[in-house]
């Protein structure tokens, strides 16, 4: 980390939620339950998302084709 980081005084963090429950809910909208976490910034006092340490977007994309295949097979369920 260098000396400029370390005295950032402006969060440059293009979305910022003020909940919890406010970032949980963009999580799960965006479909990325596992992938992405969130934090408390120290410098706004909002909460960020960020991508999980051991989530790759190879990762990233094998989760989203395992949920459209469950949610595939759920819908298959409902029509018979």
């Amino acid at each position: 980390m260098t000396d400029e980081n370390r005295n950032k005084v402006i969060c440059d963090s293009k979305l910022d939620f003020t909940t919890i429950q406010a970032v949980q809910s963009h999580i799960k909208q965006l479909n990325k339950i596992g992938i992405l976490d969130f934090y408390k910034c120290k410098i706004c006092d909002n909460y960020h998302t960020a991508t999980m340490k051991d989530k790759s977007i190879v990762s990233q994309k094998r989760e989203h084709s395992r949920q459209k295949r469950t949610t595939t097979e759920n819908r298959i369920k409902k029509m018979r």
